[in-house]
């Protein structure tokens, strides 16, 4: 029986002992063509990282590689590698935010108040139509606050306690 690669399967029925192969035997010679190339030492992969999973992402995981046909490895590295990564919001972009969501409760409680008191039969503290234009407005600049790509670090932002520095 011829053998492929490597040892014989069966080399302990040679009567040989463990570890031994016949002298008879020859490792086949592989033609240089179909020997796959050595990676250079930038390019070979010698580290490794760790990621705790529970048992249904872990099983999400496996599907997921299975469908793409590709390792779990592989989906990993080409998941983190390729993938952009979300842009981190400065911290005048998260205080706008927060200001736009603070307003927004301000009119959703004015908006409630007028509601009830249109139900009473009282005279409304705000004019509903307006609320409305309001409200319109303030998701609006939430869109286009999303949209506003900014190059400032957190060294040029606001302070933690809450000044701006001073721009030169």
């Amino acid at each position: 029986m011829p053998f492929a690669y490597g040892k014989p399967r069966f080399a302990r029925t040679t009567g040989l002992p463990k570890g031994e192969v016949s002298p008879l035997w020859k490792p086949p010679l592989i033609p240089p063509s179909v020997m796959r190339p050595k990676l250079s030492k930038n390019l070979l992969r010698t580290k490794t990282l760790e990621a705790r999973v529970n048992a249904i992402e872990h099983e999400m995981i496996k599907l997921k590689a299975q469908d793409a046909g590709l390792s779990i490895a592989e989906l990993t590295r080409r998941s983190v590698l390729l993938k952009p990564l979300p842009k981190r919001l400065s911290k005048i972009t998260l205080a706008t935010y927060r200001e736009l969501v603070r307003i927004g409760s301000n009119i959703n409680q004015l908006t409630r108040a007028t509601n009830t008191a249109i139900k009473m039969g009282l005279r409304p503290p705000a004019d509903p139509e307006q609320l409305k234009q309001l409200q319109k407005l303030l998701q609006q600049i939430g869109r286009e606050l999303s949209q506003i790509e900014t190059e400032i670090t957190d060294d040029d932002d606001v302070d933690d306690d809450g000044d701006q520095e001073d721009w030169e």
